[in-house]
């Protein structure tokens, strides 16, 4: 049986492959470590697609390490997971280690059932399945329904040398041992999970959140558990986060310690966890609001940098974010469109959380420099940043489809929903009048959003000269695209990418940044 604060089986086919390539060439895996007796201070479960215990009591050894390498096993020698594999002789030459890895394949189960799954088949292909290894009894009883199946004139010499490669290298998977360290079952809960915790950051790789599910369980918490009832009761960490709690362990990290670096995480206590959890749940919720209703942050994707989330996240523990919300979004804003968190980003939004909780003086804000030619020819490959903050820009600019005229981003995240959004160009097809540099389609100033997908966009969006028409959109739709600057009919990309330019040094001078265009650079 397994702790049930263990993560579930993660193995790829290609691992399960490798595994079983080394046990047939007898090479050690590794030891097992397993806790002796039914543990009487957390609950157990199967492995996955395992039988379940019919009396908790009953259990000899609990797997506290292990559990990936024996699941692969039992998920091959008994057909069980999404795989079947097998050995395919054709394909074994001189049985290397590496021949082997060749000549195992796995078999998705549709795949298998439809080719490989029938005696007759297996026969005729020349493959053994990995079940027919479980004991000498499977392999014989398997070669005897294979052999049923041949012609008579074949089986005296198929018998034979099946028989033989068995004995030479199949039945080692039978008499294959595993050493295995038994702890006592006298061991105290806390002492389980940190040999968890050790033994696992040097073994096969968890995340930092696995690691810390071990360090906070107890009798009455785990952490995965918890994790899985905060997205019920929190729909917005479910959407924004994609199920990755260690977002939240960061904001405690910076709250309690001051630091943003991974070691920082590993190094809060069970009891910063367990204690900080809920409000730090309910915190990030009120910051992945904000950063949605008051930054244009429509989806995950679209934030600039992580630690902005993560800043807001550590202060809404103790400071409503609302409340001070003009502050807020002009930092926001800075941190975006300066690049403030290009380099040394962790160190920089520890100072700005100190800052920002008014533990220290705020530094003054430099100006924010733009160059005009590096950003007019600006590409979202060149440059994720400045084309995360543009989207966002947008949003928080009131932008609308230019179809339907209807607000880009719903009211629907509190629910658990992302807005679906497309990123198209308001460029539909190649444009005669393009100036050096990337084509215009590809530029980040290019970005229009609408709610249609691109097709019906192009369908629907009248075109003058490749480029979207906005005759009909009253205010350029509030993409940054108003008449004063932007003229359908110019041929001249650079021209368009610079009204679009100016719409955008607007947008920011009016949250509050000093912004300084620049032609060349100084």
């Amino acid at each position: 049986m397994l702790p049930d604060f263990q993560r579930d089986f993660k193995w790829t086919d290609k691992d399960v492959v490798a595994l079983l390539a080394t046990v047939l060439s007898g090479w050690p895996i590794g030891s097992l470590m397993l806790v002796e007796g039914p543990p009487s201070f957390f609950q157990v479960r199967s492995f996955e697609a395992a039988p379940a215990a019919e009396d908790a009591r009953s259990v000899v050894f609990t797997v506290l390490d292990g559990q990936q390498r024996l699941t692969a096993l039992y998920h091959s020698l008994y057909g069980k997971g999404d795989f079947r594999y097998a050995l395919h002789l054709d394909k074994l030459g001189e049985a290397t280690v590496d021949d082997l890895e060749d000549a195992l394949q796995a078999h998705s189960i549709a795949d298998w059932v439809r080719s490989f799954m029938r005696p007759v088949e297996q026969g005729e292909q020349r493959i053994v399945p990995m079940t027919a290894l479980r004991s000498p009894a499977d392999f014989f009883a398997w070669r005897d329904s294979v052999v049923a199946t041949l012609p008579s004139s074949h089986r005296t010499e198929w018998v034979g040398s099946i028989d033989r490669l068995y004995r030479r290298l199949l039945s080692g998977v039978d008499r294959y041992t595993i050493p295995s360290i038994i702890v006592g079952s006298s061991i105290a809960a806390e002492a389980i999970a940190r040999i968890f915790e050790r033994v696992n950051q040097t073994g096969w790789k968890l995340s930092t959140f696995d690691l810390m599910v071990a360090k906070s369980f107890t009798t009455d918490f785990n952490l995965r558990r918890v994790w899985d009832a905060s997205q019920v009761q929190y729909p917005r960490l479910a959407a924004f986060l994609e199920g990755d709690g260690l977002p939240v362990l960061h904001t405690i990290a910076l709250r309690e310690a001051k630091d943003l670096r991974q070691s920082a995480v590993l190094r809060l206590s069970g009891g910063d966890i367990r204690d900080r959890w809920s409000q730090a749940c309910h915190a990030m919720d009120a910051a992945i609001a904000f950063l949605a209703n008051r930054c244009g942050v429509a989806r995950p994707e679209w934030l600039p940098y992580q630690n902005l989330m993560t800043v807001l996240g550590a202060l809404a523990q103790d400071v409503d974010l609302d409340s001070i919300a003009d502050e807020l979004t002009s930092w926001f804003w800075f941190v975006a469109a300066s690049g403030a968190y290009d380099v040394g980003s962790n160190t920089t939004a520890v100072r700005d959380y100190v800052q920002l909780r008014g533990d220290q003086p705020q530094e003054p804000r430099r100006d924010v420099t733009i160059l005009v030619a590096d950003a007019i020819t600006s590409t979202p490959r060149r440059k994720q940043s400045f084309y995360k903050t543009f989207r966002c820009a947008l949003v928080a600019n009131g932008a609308r489809d230019l179809i339907t005229d209807q607000l880009i981003v719903s009211d629907r995240l509190g629910e658990g929903v992302l807005s679906r959004v497309w990123a198209l160009s308001m460029f539909l097809r190649d444009h005669p009048g393009v100036s050096d540099g990337p084509r215009p389609s590809a530029r980040t100033l290019s970005t229009v959003l609408s709610l249609s997908s691109p097709s019906f966009f192009a369908r629907q969006v009248p075109q003058e000269s490749g480029i979207v028409s906005l005759r009909h959109a009253h205010d350029g739709a509030g993409q940054m695209l108003e008449t004063r600057t932007f003229n359908a009919d110019d041929s001249n990309v650079d021209q368009l990418m610079r009204g679009r330019l100016r719409e955008y040094v607007d947008f920011l001078e009016r949250q509050g940044l000093r912004v300084v265009t620049l032609e060349e650079q100084e």
